[in-house]
């Protein structure tokens, strides 16, 4: 684990690519508040089979639409980050992002009933101590960053 303490550091906590493809062990639930919605939300964080990548599916919509978390599918940048992709989108994306791949999670499906990913405690924190609880899985593809 990191410490606070750039000096206090070691050659363990130094972050290196995964050789392997990851996704999660098992489902993650996480509910709170969109920050600029203000609606409650529900997200779960579910496997996904290995090359699929990080994919956003929004279950309070006819027929559960869905995007990848690509550089081409963002809409918006004003507030948060916006992706969308057919005249839907999923927005605020950005510290649940930052959690996937600080535990070089690679392949997801992100399913929610509303537009806006729930703010938890403005952080990251929340996501990733929820998805290292349940675990990380390694998978057999070559991971993308190795």
């Amino acid at each position: 684990m990191l410490s606070g303490n750039p000096s206090a550091r070691n050659d363990t906590d130094k972050m290196t690519p995964n050789p392997f493809q990851r996704t999660v062990s098992r489902t993650v639930t996480c509910s709170g508040t969109g920050l600029h919605s203000g609606k409650t939300v529900t997200l779960h964080v579910h496997a996904a089979p290995e090359n699929h990548g990080i994919t956003f599916v929004r279950s309070d919509l006819p027929d559960n639409p869905s995007t990848r978390a690509h550089f081409n599918r963002v809409v918006d940048t004003s507030l948060a980050t916006v992706i969308g992709h057919n005249g839907f989108i999923v927005s605020t994306i950005e510290h649940l992002m930052a959690a996937l791949y600080g535990l070089g999670i690679d392949n997801a499906i992100v399913e929610l009933d509303s537009y806006e990913i729930p703010v938890m405690d403005g952080s990251a924190r929340t996501f990733t101590q929820e998805i290292t609880a349940a675990g990380v899985k390694e998978l057999s593809a070559p991971g993308f960053f190795s």
